[in-house]
């Protein structure tokens, strides 16, 4: 992993600690950072465009498109563009506690068989709680004292 990605969470998780401890809020998760860390781990291409955040190169050769969607809960709760067509979801659950980060990678078939997908709200976007999608996922798992991803 390159050093920047480490060393920013070290920062990232005083802020968000203090965050909690001061009862400003939850505290959030940079999106440049997330995407950019969660291309680094599993090298993913950053998509040449604002329509997705990553292209990932499946086993037959096709490029498939990436949604990355990282939480402070184990939950998972966020919001998606219902027209957005991503092949896969990967989530990042940062647990600091531990010192970790859980990711899923979740079918983007699967969220768009959610009711919700097809209502058409004027928004255009849902509140999804990802962990209903990885009941039955194995997450990989990246260690920040072990500086592994198991």
């Amino acid at each position: 992993m390159d050093e920047k990605f480490r060393e920013y969470y070290a920062f990232l998780k005083g802020f968000v600690e203090k965050t909690i401890e001061f009862e400003f809020g939850n505290g959030f998760l940079p999106q440049k950072y997330t995407e950019g860390l969660c291309r680094n781990l599993f090298k993913l291409d950053k998509y040449n465009g604002k329509k997705f955040d990553a292209i990932k190169l499946a086993d037959s050769g096709k490029k498939e498109t990436v949604e990355i969607k990282a939480t402070l809960t184990n939950a998972g709760t966020t919001t998606l563009n219902i027209d957005s067509k991503f092949d896969w979801l990967y989530w990042m659950y940062f647990d600091f506690e531990k010192d970790r980060i859980e990711i899923y990678e979740i079918d983007g078939k699967e969220l768009r068989g959610n009711p919700n997908f097809k209502k058409g709200k004027k928004n255009k976007r849902i509140s999804v709680t990802l962990s209903h999608y990885t009941k039955k996922a194995t997450p990989k798992v990246y260690d920040f004292n072990e500086n592994t991803l198991k």
